[in-house]
């Protein structure tokens, strides 16, 4: 049966610092809930804490089936499990402080490859100190010699173990079937930079601060262009009751100009990302 099992982890184990998660599909005869499929389960949690620093805390780990009705998102059944603070939960490489992790939005991949069809992808963030990586002159990173040589014995006593769980890569054929390939191995794959996401992060309002200095150019033009048709129906004024009806109309304009600006500048962002 096709099961996917998600792994939850957080810097320092402080869910408040944001949360991430890694997801897997495995081939599986043992139902939900089993020792064997716990077990299963178990051997890739192994896997990822071999390659996260220390600080990286593992929250919990999700096992479900795959698909309900041929539709990913509605498991027939689920198991959670919360790992942190039973002992172990933390990455095994690395320092025990976080102030040298690199940051959120750059990761490391690591490649699945299978027997035919496309490569899948992982792609793991909390892997990665300063100390392992260096920026090349094409603005890629490279990867420290032995963190390297560190990252390829986990993956060769994955690709070695023959007790651990049947890695598959899953898609949809025709008819919404749900078409596997079983994974032969992992590969290091490279450092990577991805798009920082944050869902705690203000969104802009709709018009943004550049439309609002646009949309105050125009009210002020408007402005201006009504206190001219005024002057030019009423000729008669005095010098300086058209200066003060030009003085007036500019005051207004800049007010609701102002007024403008404010509505629409763009939120401070106070998240900085996880």
């Amino acid at each position: 049966m096709l099961m996917t099992v998600k792994i939850y982890k957080s810097l320092g184990g402080r869910a408040a610092r944001g949360q991430w998660s890694n997801s897997y599909e495995i081939d599986s005869d043992n139902a939900i809930g089993s020792p064997e499929l716990d077990a299963e389960a178990d051997k890739i949690i192994a896997f990822e804490r071999a390659i996260h620093c220390a600080p990286v805390h593992f929250m919990r780990v999700v096992v479900s089936t795959f698909a309900k009705e041929g539709r990913a998102g509605h498991p027939e059944a689920v198991r959670v499990r919360e790992l942190a603070g039973t002992g172990g939960a933390g990455g095994t490489i690395g320092g025990t402080t976080d102030e040298n992790i690199l940051p959120a939005e750059v990761v490391f991949e690591f490649k699945r490859i299978a027997a035919t069809g496309r490569t899948g992808r992982l792609l793991y963030r909390g892997c990665l100190q300063e100390r392992w990586v260096q920026t090349m002159g094409n603005g890629n990173f490279a990867l420290d010699v032995g963190y390297a040589q560190t990252l390829g014995n986990v993956v060769t006593g994955w690709n070695n173990d023959a007790t651990k769980p049947a890695l598959v890569l899953a898609s949809y054929g025709a008819g919404g079937a749900v078409l596997t390939r079983p994974v032969s191995r992992i590969e290091v794959g490279s450092v990577l930079i991805r798009k920082r996401t944050s869902r705690r992060k203000k969104k802009k309002t709709p018009t943004s601060e550049t439309q609002g200095l646009q949309y105050m150019d125009e009210v002020l033009g408007l402005v201006a262009a009504a206190a001219a048709f005024f002057l030019t129906k009423n000729p008669t004024l005095s010098v300086g009751a058209r200066t003060g009806a030009i003085a007036t109309a500019g005051g207004i304009g800049q007010i609701i100009g102002n007024l403008i600006q404010t509505l629409t500048a763009d939120p401070v962002d106070t998240d900085p990302g996880s």
